[in-house]
């Protein structure tokens, strides 16, 4: 799974289409539903909405997946900091 692939050509498509072209079972996650449709139908995936902003979409994102191999978090923000001094709240 891959999340956070709603920017086209960003890092978290590029990386989707890398995985698909090793052979990966695809589904894409992301809050701009409309932003993946055209991804993951260049690549054959499934769309799993998610905002990591809140965790029970992330919840919620995990149970529609059911089970993955791997999970790449491609969401990105400007934080100005290293995530390790972050609480929850601020990211």
């Amino acid at each position: 799974m891959v999340v956070g692939v709603s920017t086209p050509g960003g890092l978290g498509a590029a990386t989707a289409r890398r995985l698909a072209s090793e052979g990966f079972y695809k589904a894409l996650a992301g809050r701009r539903q409309d932003a993946l449709a055209a991804l993951a139908n260049e690549i054959g995936a499934r769309t799993v909405p998610c905002d990591i902003l809140y965790e029970d979409s992330i919840v919620a994102m995990i149970g529609a997946a059911c089970t993955f191999d791997l999970l790449v978090n491609a969401a990105s923000t400007t934080l100005g900091q290293s995530i390790l001094n972050l609480r929850r709240q601020q990211i």
